[in-house]
């Protein structure tokens, strides 16, 4: 992920990852971005539906995550 760039949630492909995440907002079919990362390779911030979370590098990397821009962004 690179800030300021938009992504779309595919899927996540964990099952049991997959409650944290939905309890947090991050669904299938929901954008989010990368606001900064946290250093020494630590926690990812990311902006959701106008929410700002905390996660995990290894819970990231668990979600399928298709690039989109500003325009398909407004559009979904």
């Amino acid at each position: 992920m690179m800030p300021g760039k938009y992504y779309k949630v595919k899927r996540i492909a964990d099952n049991t990852m997959s409650v944290k995440l939905v309890c947090m907002g991050i669904i299938p079919g929901k954008v989010i971005s990368l606001i900064r990362r946290a250093p020494f390779g630590g926690a990812f911030y990311i902006s959701c539906d106008d929410k700002r979370l905390g996660i995990a590098a290894s819970e990231l990397q668990r979600i399928e995550l298709e690039e989109v821009t500003v325009e398909q962004k407004a559009a979904i």
